[in-house]
């Protein structure tokens, strides 16, 4: 009978988080990367780390494992974390488009997956436009940036200013130093509804709590 290898208990899940991320000088090994892979399975441990991980040094054989976070019992908890590994780290965004669309314009009533899961899919904007057109997907995100009433209006900002690259700071300085707080600059917004605007025919004139006055 063939012996199953047993993963060490004692690998340091955040050690190994930050060389995948980036964060640490350092490859994951096939032995860091399978600790992190049975995390997942079991779910037990650092599953954020692990979800993290396993999307950005796994493979494509790894999206059921992932899916599971996304659309299983513990999505409430994981599900954000699940589509940004599946749709950022491990290139699939081409299979959940549908999915993060259905968020986007989702209203709380009416669609399950709602809350922080909602906020990764704005966060994936730039993901989603990569290779790919869709002006209703960026005027929705403008509208979200624009509506006052909005808890994530700064997340649909952030993610405008991503998808558009106003982080260019040695062009324009001044966006780039006001866009990364979440106070609201009239001249920012202004200038990211042109760029809506101009290159998705989006058609906001006004902020919507100033059309009432």
């Amino acid at each position: 009978m063939k012996k199953v290898k047993k993963i060490s208990s004692s690998m340091d899940m955040i050690d190994i988080s930050d060389r995948a991320n980036g964060l640490k000088e350092g490859q994951v090994n096939k032995e860091e990367l399978n600790y992190a892979r049975e995390i997942l399975k079991t779910e037990k441990g650092e599953i954020v780390l692990a979800i993290s991980t396993v999307g950005l040094c796994g493979n494509t054989s790894d999206e059921e494992l992932l899916r599971k976070y996304l659309f299983g019992e513990m999505s409430g908890v994981y599900g954000e974390f699940a589509l940004v590994a599946l749709c950022r780290y491990a290139g699939l965004v081409d299979k959940y488009r549908d999915f993060i669309k259905s968020l986007i314009f989702s209203n709380e009533e009416s669609h399950e997956y709602i809350g922080h899961i909602k906020l990764a899919a704005i966060h994936l904007l730039p993901e989603y436009m990569n290779e790919y057109k869709d002006d209703d997907i960026v005027c929705r995100v403008c509208e979200i940036m624009l509506d006052t009433g909005s808890e994530y209006r700064i997340p649909a900002r952030y993610a405008l200013v991503r998808y558009f690259n106003l982080y260019d700071y040695r062009n324009n300085p001044t966006i780039y130093i006001r866009i990364l707080g979440d106070n609201f600059d009239e001249r920012d917004t202004k200038h990211i509804v042109e760029l809506a605007n101009a290159r998705h025919g989006c058609c906001f004139f006004e902020r919507k709590d100033s059309a009432k006055n």
